[in-house]
């Protein structure tokens, strides 16, 4: 069983149009969250959605921290104007079968 986290929001600004399309930048979130897993602080990119009336990407992830979600986001150099915890904990359920 996996221990419960906490689910954070973080409301990114990136400026103008996003580059490499939203696909890419998911793929680079994801990669991220795997390196600041294996650094010690566990966070899982869950998934994120572009709405470019706004200019705003909104990325889930599921945390130990807010440090480890930040530390994410920091990694694709994403500018953020928020990150905000939307669960008090969650839990994930069994862990995946390797």
């Amino acid at each position: 069983m996996l221990p419960p986290t906490t689910v954070y929001l973080a409301i990114c600004l990136p400026p103008g149009t996003m580059p490499g399309g939203l696909a890419e930048i998911q793929l680079a979130i994801a990669d991220a969250a795997r390196k600041v897993t294996e650094a010690g602080h566990p966070v899982r990119y869950l998934n994120g959605m572009y709405m470019p009336a706004q200019t705003r990407l909104l990325c889930v992830f599921a945390a130990e921290s807010e440090e480890a979600a930040h530390a994410t986001v920091d990694l694709v150099r994403l500018p953020y104007v928020q990150m905000r915890a939307i669960t008090d904990q969650w839990d994930q359920g069994p862990a995946p079968a390797d």
